[in-house]
């Protein structure tokens, strides 16, 4: 029966932005895609992308009759100007069963199921574009088994197992003991419910969840019986996290204690080296926070439960608070330092409500505070809300106010946009404290938008950018004016354009009076994935890419000047293939040689070893191999490369000493390379202790870099870098990260060299050396722009260097971790290198500057201001140790790289955001979430979220008896032969199964001469075709009357008897049949 729903137009508006139009099928609307198939049902949501409703994106969900989508269509997607069509199939009980990738259509029309496989597997280039899952046979509708698109992924996939009522083999039971923990060592039965999952590398995940479903264990682990790598989490009775034990706090623990109980102090040295701790208020907030290898972190609230007060170990020796006032709708009005004397435990607010109102006369920047006195207050922002009466007073220029936009930008809209941010007070920090205020404010159109952003700048001039809005989303061009002084004003102009469905076509980019150039020139294939971008208009500056049926990058090539490919579950040079998303072996070519690695992985998708490859050879010039503890932090690293004299082996052979997290030692047992630009450790000290942190885990001292002093500001930035021999660095960053400066001192009498940062403008000793431009940077020979572009590989790393002809001007190998080789050339050309990163290897600090924090080689030199969100990792690893395929945009949040054609540019995107703003923009962060396939579950691929969430569990696998493992298997072959039966009806061939066959050889019906048959097949020219399905190529055997059956229909016999009625295929018992195939399919093979 045809059912069609018949609605009127319904207009929603989405986020004031976008008006979106849901339309049902209905006759005589004449906007409708004109294929709308009138057979199904249907809803069409439309999205309009200009203001006359000319022109919009549709997207059509088509229901296959029992209220599930069995068709999704995004219309004239395509690059052809086709439609994408994306598949949807169901099991017998309506749970999903297949997903499949888009094949192609026209005018919204729903296609038929065997037509829209057939589109898809051309389209994918593989035989298999669909996920598969397998459901446990249980009323519960659980996942037992999940298989990615592809062919070779549906001989690896992902399986589940659930688990009741058993002691957890191992993990210990741990609980709250009033402000201790209370250890058992023995835990009694039922105490955990754990969920195992089995990756594609064979890797087990295990979350145990305690009796109120809350995960009291993790656990990734490279096999069932290692039990090395658990994070366990403890709850108060009402619920709260109090204490997470890493692997390394939980290892030394149970180690202690084996089978016995004990009462667990929380200064216990595993807790306080490894270990997280939260207590709380009455009113359930979290008063009390403590990191690994830090002081805890106090927090005061007042009586509407917002957080005023908050200090850190390095502000509790000061004497100071860190303070943020609220106004009456919870917005934060002001941040800054304050000298009051507070107890945490005391609440002292908890009957005041503290607000900041504005006020025209007096208090606080505009605003008076209520509620709470503050002592010494030095104010870092102040952020305004609503209207514009802060431009003028309290500091802040008559030059900010709203001017007229240059002709073809946006005029603003609201004069009083309430609830909306409309300008800022922001200090600039340095080693002593605050050094002035930059001011800005953000004028909006009617619809929320930004139009025109004005501020000043450190150097005593002003940013103004004015931007013109795309009608859906998006921006059609921006203009920026920057000024400082004494300066020349600099005017840089951006302008896009779009194809039919809102993808980035062309960059054009204009600075001051000069020629407009095109930056880039997007080139998309039909499932939208990026395949070519032209860079300034160069042929040879032209990059292709090609993916494989995940859409993951196969491969790079820009020309002669630079290609890249990568191997996942291919091989290259006797690399072991790999499913998860890890990559096992890449090559480059940027010179005469074609280069490349093999990589080995840990159980953790932590990088073991890297063998360096030329021409397809094993050649070991640049080898690496690493070990790591427990929680990722060193323990050895081997590096090879280019010696003295021009020979190659060991540069670095490092041993590692460390206190908890932190690195207290490192011993180098070879000698360093003395030539110039070399990038290895340099083993300057021999102390027991080389290396120390403040309270808040900053390194403080490097005594191998002869580094005696480092200071930090209030967001644990580097404010001042003092050396041994008289060398000093001075920064200055904004109260919002954002870097100033950088001035450099040879010596302690010696005159600074300064470094500004202003907007995309950058000062080397007061001169305008670069301009940072989307994939690129202009230098200057006089007043002419002379124009220099990155090529990146897949991590947005700075491989080659080119000028606007195609000239190369650099060339950048790396080691894993970012390390450059000591043939990299031309070097100081420019400082951006590893993902895109400022290296500053001034005073051979060699730091690579990820904005929220400096990495030193392989490792940061401060904890992750995310670090609870990956509580099994050291705060201080890079990437989780895996920086193959994953990449830091910002030092807080790491993502996995797979669609990297997208990523790569998001990333570039982002890194030149935050080194002209100092921020990045929503719209980048929401393209980087969306582009970046699995961007960080670590060690976990998916689609596209941002989240830096630590989803490696903790517990032991589940030891199974002989009996319980062939039960799995049986159940797991009957999964199969369930779900490849699925696939032959999906198909449209008429199929039965569990017939049962007699070959016509003179035995008869008797057992060894007979078999139900898990297939049997009606072909178009009237014969028939058997399909047995098995697990395991190799193993899984087929019976004597299946093995009869076989060589039946292979010796050229063919004729069979029928034992049973069907009516499916309408054989009767009793009739001959010829059956000509006979196919066996297995779930693994060899």
């Amino acid at each position: 029966m045809n059912v069609r729903c018949k609605f009127k137009h319904v207009v929603t508006t989405v986020s004031l932005l976008l008006a979106s139009v849901h339309l049902s099928a209905q006759n005589g609307v004449s906007s409708l895609p004109a294929n709308l198939s009138s057979s199904y049902s249907y809803v069409l949501s439309r999205t309009m992308t200009n203001a006359s409703g000319t022109a919009s994106l549709d997207h059509v969900d088509y229901d296959n009759g029992l209220g599930q989508t069995y068709q999704k269509v995004d219309v004239g997607m395509a690059k052809s100007g086709g439609d994408l069509v994306s598949l949807m199939e169901y099991d017998g009980h309506g749970r999903p069963l297949r997903s499949w990738l888009p094949g192609l259509g026209s005018g919204g029309a729903c296609i038929n199921a065997s037509t829209l496989k057939q589109s898809a597997v051309t389209v994918n280039n593989d035989e298999a574009p669909y996920t598969w899952t397998v459901y446990e046979k249980s009323p519960l509708d659980r996942l037992s088994e999940e298989y990615q698109p592809g062919n070779d992924w549906h001989q690896h996939g992902k399986k589940r197992e659930y688990t009741y009522n058993r002691r957890a083999d191992g993990v210990k039971e741990i609980t709250i003991e009033g402000s201790s923990l209370y250890f058992n060592g023995t835990p009694r039965y039922t105490t955990f419910y754990p969920v195992e999952v089995r990756d594609e590398a064979g890797t087990y995940h295990i979350e145990y969840r305690d009796a109120d479903g809350r995960t009291a264990a993790k656990s990734d682990q490279p096999s069932s019986s290692d039990l090395t790598h658990v994070t366990y989490y403890v709850y108060d009775d009402a619920g709260k996290l109090r204490f997470v034990l890493p692997p390394e706090a939980y290892y030394q623990i149970c180690t202690s204690y084996g089978s016995s109980t004990a009462t667990i102090s929380p200064t216990h040295d595993a807790l306080l080296k490894y270990g997280y701790e939260y207590r709380y208020d009455g009113r359930g907030n979290c008063i009390y926070k403590r990191l690994p290898g830090c002081d805890p972190v106090y927090y005061i609230y007042d009586k509407s439960g917002r957080c005023i007060f908050s200090q850190d170990g390095v502000q509790r020796n000061q004497g100071k608070w860190q303070y943020t006032i609220p106004d009456v709708f919870g917005r934060t009005t002001i941040t800054g330092i304050c000298t009051n004397s507070l107890s945490y435990t005391a609440e002292p607010l908890k009957a005041t409500v503290v607000t900041a109102s504005r006020t025209s006369s007096g208090g606080t920047y505009g605003y008076a505070i209520s509620g709470v006195s503050l002592s010494s207050s030095t104010v870092y922002t102040v952020i305004y809300y609503d209207n514009y009466s802060f431009i003028g007073a309290n500091g802040v220029p008559s030059q900010l106010s709203y001017a007229a936009p240059p002709s073809g930008y946006d005029a603003r809209g609201l004069t009083a946009p309430k609830g909306l941010a409309t300008g800022s007070i922001t200090a600039r920090m340095t080693s002593s404290g605050v050094s002035g205020y930059d001011y800005s404010a953000v004028y909006y159109d009617d619809r929320g938008r930004t139009v025109q952003t004005r501020s000043t700048n450190h150097m005593g001039g002003y940013e103004y950018e004015y931007i013109k809005n795309r009608f859906a989303s998006g921006v059609d061009k921006r203009q920026h004016v920057h000024s400082a002084s004494g300066q020349t004003t600099q005017t840089e102009t951006y302008t896009y354009t779009y194809d039919n469905a809102e993808r980035l076509l062309t960059t054009k980019y204009k600075l001051n009076s000069n020629s407009e150039i095109t930056l880039h020139q997007n080139t998309y294939d039909n499932l939208g994935r990026l395949i070519q971008k032209t860079n300034g208009g160069s042929s040879s500056m032209t990059e292709a890419y090609t993916y494989n049926v995940r859409s993951w990058l196969k491969t790079v090539s820009i020309g002669t000047l630079f290609s890249e490919t990568l191997y996942y579950n291919d091989t290259y040079g006797g690399s072991t293939a790999q499913y998860t998303g890890n990559i096992s072996a890449m090559t480059w070519k940027a010179d005469s040689k074609t280069r490349g690695y093999k990589f080995t992985y840990d159980g953790h998708s932590r990088l073991k070893k890297a063998d360096y490859m030329e021409n397809g050879s094993a050649s070991g010039h640049y080898d690496t191999e690493y070990t790591y503890d427990r929680m990722g932090n060193f323990l050895t690293l081997k590096r090879k490369g280019r010696q003295d004299g021009g020979t190659y082996g060991w540069i670095d052979n490092l041993t590692f000493t460390l206190n908890g997290n932190q690195i207290t030692k490192v011993d180098d047992s070879v000698s360093d390379p003395t030539y110039s630009g070399v990038f290895n450790f340099m083993d300057g000290a021999s102390q027991a202790n080389e290396y120390t942190y403040d309270k808040n885990g900053n390194l403080t001292k490097d005594l191998n870099k002869k580094i005696s002093q480092i200071q930090y500001n209030l967001l644990n930035l580097p404010a001042s870098i003092t050396y041994s021999n008289g060398k000093s660095a001075a920064y200055i960053y904004d109260a919002g990260g954002k870097k100033l400066k950088v001035s450099y001192k040879a010596s302690s009498s010696g005159t600074a060299v300064p470094t500004d940062y202003c907007g995309s403008m950058i000062y080397e000793n007061n001169v305008l050396k670069q301009i940072l431009v989307d994939g690129g940077y202009v230098t200057f020979s006089g007043s002419t722009p002379v124009y220099h572009y990155y090529l990146k590989d897949h991590l947005g790393n700075n491989r080659v260097v080119c000028s606007a002809s195609g000239t190369v001007e650099q060339i950048n190998h790396y080691y894993p971790f970012g390390g450059l080789f000591g043939e990299s050339t031309s070097g100081d050309t420019q400082r951006f290198k590893y993902n895109g990163k400022e290296l500053d290897r001034m005073h051979g600090l060699d730091w690579y500057d990820y904005g929220a924090r400096h990495m030193d080689g392989m490792r940061f030199t401060t904890i992750d201001p995310l670090a609870e969100k990956d509580y099994p990792t050291s705060p201080y690893a890079y990437c989780s140790n895996n920086p193959i395929i994953r990449v830091d945009k910002d030092g807080r949040i790491w993502d996995t790289v797979l669609d990297v054609a997208f990523t790569a540019y998001d990333i570039a995107e982002a890194g030149y955001q935050y080194a002209t703003q100092g921020k990045v923009d929503a719209t980048t962060k929401a393209a980087l979430a969306a582009d970046a396939l699995a961007i960080v579950v670590p060690g976990v691929t998916g689609a596209g979220l941002a989240v830096r969430a630590g989803e490696k569990a903790a517990s032991k696998a589940i030891r199974v008896s002989h009996g319980l493992k062939n039960a799995r298997a049986i159940a797991e072959g009957k999964a199969f032969e369930k779900a490849e039966l699925a696939v032959t009806k999906a198909s449209g061939e008429k199929v039965a199964s569990q017939v049962r066959l007699v070959p016509n050889n003179g035995k008869g019906n008797v057992k060894g001469n007979r078999s139900n048959v898990d297939q049997l097949i009606k072909k178009t020219d009237g014969n028939f075709k058997v399909i047995e399905t098995k697990l395991r190529e190799g193993t899984s055997k087929l019976s004597t009357g299946q093995d009869v059956i076989r060589k039946h229909v292979q010796n050229g016999n063919q004729k069979f008897e029928v034992r049973s009625d069907n009516k499916v295929l309408g054989l009767n018992r009793g009739q001959t049949i010829q059956v000509d195939e006979y196919v066996v399919k297995y779930k693994y093979k060899q």
